[in-house]
């Protein structure tokens, strides 16, 4: 089985985690990024509005 389909990479700290885990973040273009804790969701948010590489847009969905 390919551990791609169940693992993702957390987009702060680029640990893995387990998608059905995960707290996940999609942007204006449908892009999903996955997080271990809402936590490193905001780390990410305020680190991609310092740098204007992701737009954040909306809240993120935690799927359990």
């Amino acid at each position: 089985k390919n551990p791609s389909l169940r693992f993702a990479k957390d987009s702060f700290t680029s640990r893995a985690v387990d998608k059905a885990e995960a707290v996940i973040f999609a942007d204006a273009s449908g892009r999903a990024f996955y997080f271990e804790s809402e936590d490193t969701y905001k780390g990410f948010i305020g680190l991609a509005g310092r740098t204007s590489t992701v737009a954040a847009v909306g809240t993120p969905a935690e799927i359990r």
